[in-house]
């Protein structure tokens, strides 16, 4: 087996960048904003109606005071006749009222926790169902436009180790009139890893790197099956997924000083510039994507030699 050379890696990912550094620059916020970001604008839009959700929360507020004032005097609702006993604790006063509420309603304690657990029940269920809906939408999203973006952005990267990217190739997957063959072999990709993380965290991370190279090969080869890119992606990674592994740890280090430097801008600028201080952040995620393409090249060239692919599984870009 042989060791994945770091250094080497990241010294042709270096002189990679030279090419078209801004064009690079440039991919990588896009492919960001169109692969993520698009789950930001929920956020974004809750966040409109600051005052008139002030106002809201304050009439609740008022009205729940009041609620508290009228058990106190005695006059919740107008019928429910139970006033405040000072000679008695809080607690007492507390059960006082509930079983006076109690009373009032015609149930017992019985009846009335047999309604509260089936309320509870109902809403715990409801919430389920919302968070199902949100990741299936979520996985749709990431489905028809991330993956297909990902591996345009893969594509482009490839092509950018000769100097020869353009902007364009990251819509590459939109424009090959392969698109739906691309979703359906990266959507059987996600559902394999998402499903191998269910069964806790080891599976999950081997699946994750046995598919590693899925975007790059379905990039270079959009005709090819998903099953056999999925095989071929395995048995490039067979051995070297530690390795890979380390790559990727390799650049903690980088993405740290990013952090922090962003967050020095921030602070210097009042947080005035706090989008535009993100920014930094992105050289350092076109150095990994570099690298890796990088990576991808050497493991592509040690499939075509021991058999693993063919010349027409694996074209070139």
């Amino acid at each position: 087996m042989q060791p994945i050379n770091r250094g080497l890696l990241k010294e042709n990912a270096k002189r990679a960048l030279k090419h078209n550094f801004w064009i690079v620059l440039a991919v990588v916020l896009v492919g960001s904003i169109l692969g993520c970001n698009w789950s930001g604008m929920t956020r974004g839009s809750g966040s409109v109606n600051l005052n008139s959700s002030n106002t809201s929360t304050e009439k609740l507020l008022k009205q729940a005071q009041k609620g508290v004032n009228d058990a106190a005097e005695g006059r919740v609702d107008g019928q429910l006749d139970y006033k405040y006993d000072d000679s008695k604790s809080d607690l007492d006063n507390i059960k006082a009222f509930y079983n006076e509420f109690l009373d009032f309603c015609g149930i017992s304690h019985q009846e009335f926790m047999t309604m509260l657990s089936g309320a509870i029940i109902v809403i715990l269920i409801i919430l389920f169902v919302v968070d199902i809906i949100i990741v299936c939408f979520q996985f749709l999203i990431g489905s028809f436009v991330s993956a297909p973006i990902g591996v345009g952005v893969c594509n482009f990267f490839m092509k950018n180790r000769k100097a020869e990217g353009k902007f364009t190739d990251m819509f590459s997957a939109f424009t090959n009139g392969k698109y739906m063959k691309t979703v359906k072999s990266m959507f059987i990709a996600n559902i394999q890893m998402y499903g191998w993380s269910l069964l806790f965290v080891i599976p999950g991370w081997i699946k994750y790197y046995q598919l590693y190279f899925m975007s790059y090969i379905m990039a270079e080869n959009s005709d090819i099956t998903p099953a056999r890119a999925r095989e071929i992606s395995k048995k490039m990674t067979e051995g070297h997924k530690w390795q890979i592994f380390v790559l990727e740890l390799s650049f903690l280090g980088w993405v740290i000083l990013a952090a922090l430097l962003m967050m020095l801008i921030m602070v210097c600028s009042c947080f005035i510039l706090t989008i535009p201080s993100m920014l930094v952040m992105y050289p350092v995620t076109a150095y990994q994507y570099a690298t890796f393409a990088e990576l991808y090249a050497e493991r592509r060239e040690y499939a075509l030699m021991t058999g693993i692919a063919t010349a027409d599984e694996l074209r070139g870009f």
